[in-house]
């Protein structure tokens, strides 16, 4: 039976080492999908994601129960903030980020050629976009859209009420829109709305 996150927590505080690897290979993945959506480089991705687990790993003992999910993601929030801000790291370009990220899933083998061409193309494009926006927003776009994380969680990891985050979201998904338009202008005036019915769409719900 899988323990639940918070005890293999306290277990992890308690001294128990094991507890802290099943809790790193749960969350290895997800925080590193964040990381490379918010810096845009699998590099630095990367190092974000060992720095989130390193500062974790040493201040576990501060840990005063709740959920753990969202103390972590507190702790991956402020380094991707804090990269993101610097800007001091090299951007990968779009052929690597297609290559080496996930962020398409696995393709549809039922679907044509073009739509396949569509997708990728659309996708390409949510990667430039959101390289543009402030990481402020972006952050939030991408625990919302991309890691798939409630409001009331997501309030808890940028420090906020679920209020202000619904304002803060807001203005993102219309910066968000506003500069992915001149490309859906370019596609025959394709709206996000119809988009998402294809599938094609990596951020449902924007």
């Amino acid at each position: 039976m899988q323990l639940p996150d918070e005890e293999l927590a306290q277990r992890w505080k308690s001294g128990d080492l094991s507890a802290f690897e099943t809790l790193f290979h749960r969350y290895e993945r997800r925080v590193l999908n964040v990381a490379l959506r918010m810096i845009g480089s699998l590099d630095d991705a990367e190092d974000v994601k060992q720095e989130t687990f390193f500062r974790a790993h040493k201040s576990i003992s501060g840990f005063r129960g709740g959920k753990f999910s969202t103390w972590l993601f507190k702790i991956a929030a402020n380094q991707c903030l804090d990269r993101a801000r610097r800007k001091s790291s090299k951007t990968a370009s779009i052929d690597e980020l297609v290559e080496q990220s996930d962020w398409q899933g696995m393709e549809d083998e039922q679907a044509d050629p073009v739509t396949i061409l569509i997708r990728n193309e659309f996708s390409n494009q949510v990667r430039k976009v959101l390289e543009t926006i402030p990481p402020h927003y972006r952050i939030i776009l991408v625990l919302k859209h991309i890691d798939g994380m409630p409001y009331e969680q997501i309030a808890s990891v940028v420090g906020c009420s679920v209020r202000s985050l619904g304002v803060r979201l807001y203005r993102a998904r219309e910066i968000f829109r506003e500069r992915m338009r001149p490309f859906l202008d370019q596609n025959g005036g394709i709206t996000l709305d119809e988009m998402q019915q294809r599938k094609i769409s990596d951020f449902p719900a924007l």
